[in-house]
């Protein structure tokens, strides 16, 4: 039990290894881990990560965090739309010389193999030979954005004579609506730390912008004296639809489609991916098919698996032959199922520009599912130029309908984050850093990050002043299931918020 919260054994026995670690040297960093190990344990999914709003997905997180501040003695409150503001002081004449921002949310992908329920299972972890702490089983481990709840609480606990402040937005992986509802009555800094970053030594100084762009396809059915099978592609790399767009990381529905898109194909249904920012690790579909078009499609994999041995070693394919009883509804006609393939493979998924050798605009295909007749797929498209965003939702919406599908354009938008580069902040952050002579660079990141979102709440009440900047440890493989943090990186990361808080 960790400050009244009850902790699964495995994530226990991580906890005493890393308090046992000779690295821990402060109980600032011992306070982050057993923060950390309690945001792994609660469960705290996106509130509408499969299309259906949920307010009470929240409400786990919302009970341990009330309960680990009572005990901490820390300030605990709700705005109107439901995110966190905890402060380590209540004199309502103070400013607070920070607030530190995160979000309560996380990723929700699985390998298809694995069972795992994230609106009420925590998650179990292990520590691996490489010193990261990872997901016991193939899920996301949630370090996005664990990190920062657990770096602002433990920040906020050990310096109580210094004002701070910890907002942590209700929903971020699925939406802004957090960030879109901030009261900036409630925050008094001006100062605001974003701790959503993955890249150690650096400092996140502006983000893309972004939005959805959703289309409904509906099939065309017709009975079939073909046999039925379950086609699955599984084991590819996966990650962010941003920061690893430009990775070599092959999209699982693509892939897929790449595989049925011959012989004439007969679709029942297809789907994949669990999150439109997050790329497809997996794909399956069930087919109409006679048994030489199977044996094609195994060949065209084998040339598939060949392509992609340098960048996708584990690709694996599995070929399941059903019961026509299993299945409750015909095969799409030949026609539909080849227009439906021909739209995925129209639309694409990657980056679509460059600037200066750096990712401007991309588009990521995150999920494909079908529900009776219609298929829907999400597409999440990021830029920081506002007008090519316009001009590719056109774009996709034009090749949408020319294959008869709905579409639904700028679905969530969120705007980009300009670069401050030359902020008070940034300075500060470079002087602080734990490691002497360490050469910390500014940057942009190709992701969303709620900053732009949160200093446009503060434009509308005129605190245009507001500063702001991003840091974190080294997270690789964010939003899958081969998401790791890196426990020397994790104690820096502490020890450089620590150095900023304390220093004049």
């Amino acid at each position: 039990m960790i400050d009244g919260v009850n902790i699964s054994v495995a994530n226990l026995q991580v906890l005493d290894s890393l308090l046992s670690d000779p690295d821990v040297k402060s109980e600032v960093i011992a306070d982050f881990w057993r923060c950390m190990i309690v945001c792994f344990n609660t469960p705290r999914p996106s509130t509408n990560y499969d299309g259906v709003n949920k307010e009470e997905r929240t409400q786990p997180f919302r009970n341990v965090c009330r309960q680990v501040c009572a005990n901490a003695g820390l300030a605990y409150l709700e705005d109107a739309t439901g995110n966190i503001i905890v402060k380590n002081f209540t004199d309502p004449t103070l400013v607070a010389k920070y607030c530190f921002q995160g979000h309560m949310d996380v990723v929700v992908s699985r390998n298809e193999s694995v069972i795992h329920n994230f609106e009420i299972d925590g998650v179990d972890v292990q520590i691996t030979s490489e010193r990261t702490v990872k997901p016991a089983k193939g899920i996301t481990l949630g370090a996005d954005n664990g990190v920062a709840i657990a770096c602002g609480l433990s920040i906020l606990k050990n310096h109580k004579s210094i004002p701070l402040e910890l907002l942590i937005t209700k929903n971020e992986e699925t939406s802004f609506d957090g960030a879109c509802g901030v009261d900036p009555s409630l925050i008094s800094a001006n100062t605001i730390l974003n701790l959503d970053s993955e890249v150690e030594k650096a400092i996140c100084v502006g983000s893309a912008g972004g939005f959805e762009q959703r289309f409904s396809f509906t099939l065309q059915r017709e009975p079939a004296d073909q046999n039925l099978f379950e086609i699955k592609l599984r084991d590819l790399k996966g990650g962010h639809s941003g920061i690893d767009i430009d990775n070599e990381r092959t999209n699982g529905i693509l892939a897929l489609s790449r595989l049925l898109a011959y012989d004439g194909l007969r679709l029942v249904s297809i789907r994949g991916g669990t999150s439109s920012n997050a790329i497809p690790r997996e794909a399956s579909a069930v087919i109409a098919a006679e048994d030489y078009q199977i044996e094609n499609l195994k060949t065209r994999f084998d040339e598939l698996e060949a392509e992609l041995s340098m960048t996708e070693p584990g690709i694996s394919l599995e070929v399941k032959a059903l019961e026509k009883k299993s299945v409750t509804v015909n095969p799409a006609t030949g026609d539909s199922s080849k227009r439906l393939l021909g739209l995925i493979f129209s639309l694409g998924s990657g980056v679509a520009r460059k600037l200066a050798g750096d990712v401007e605009s991309s588009f990521n295909l995150g999920v494909v599912f079908t529900d009776e007749d219609k298929v829907t797929l999400r597409y999440l498209v990021r830029s920081t130029s506002v007008s090519w965003m316009k001009s590719f939702a056109k774009q996709l919406t034009l090749i949408g309908e020319l294959s008869g599908a709905e579409v639904e354009e700028f679905v969530g938008f969120f705007g980009a984050w300009e670069p401050q580069y030359k902020s008070k902040i940034v300075s500060d952050l470079i002087k602080v850093h734990p490691c002497t002579g360490a050469k910390i660079k500014p940057y942009t990141v190709h992701a969303g990050l709620e900053c732009s979102t949160i200093l446009e709440k503060f434009a509308e009440v005129g605190r245009t002043f507001v500063e702001c900047a991003s840091i974190g440890p080294q997270i690789e493989n964010a939003h899958s299931p081969d998401e790791c943090l890196f426990i020397d990186s994790a104690a820096e990361f502490v020890n450089w918020v620590n150095n900023l808080v304390t220093s004049a």
